[in-house]
C-alpha cells in the first residue's frame, strides 16, 4: 500500500489531498476537503478502481490536522479492495 500527499483540480481549483493506493495501483482511494461544498469538518472519500469512480463517502472530520497513517486507517475502513 503506498499513500501520498497531493493535491487535484476541481472545478477549476487545486485542493490538496491523500491518495492511498494499492501495491499493484488497481485501487486507488482519494480522501480530500470539502471546504467549497460543506466546510472544514466534512472530508470526502473517493474510491477508484482500475481509474475509473466507483464510490464516494462523506465522513466528519478534519483534513488539515490528518495524518498519512490516519489516511490509510481511512482508506482501509472505506474501501474493501486495498
Amino acid at each position: 500500500m503506498k499513500v501520498r500527499k497531493t493535491t487535484y483540480k476541481v472545478y477549476g481549483s487545486e485542493e490538496p489531498c491523500f491518495e492511498v493506493s494499492s501495491d499493484d495501483n488497481s485501487v486507488m482511494v482519494r480522501i480530500s476537503t470539502c471546504y467549497h461544498y460543506l466546510g472544514s469538518n466534512s472530508i470526502y472519500v473517493t474510491e477508484y478502481i482500475d481509474g475509473e469512480f466507483n464510490s464516494i463517502e462523506e465522513i466528519r472530520g478534519d483534513f488539515k490536522f490528518l495524518t498519512e497513517d490516519e489516511a490509510i486507517s481511512i482508506a482501509k475502513r472505506i474501501s474493501v479492495y486495498i
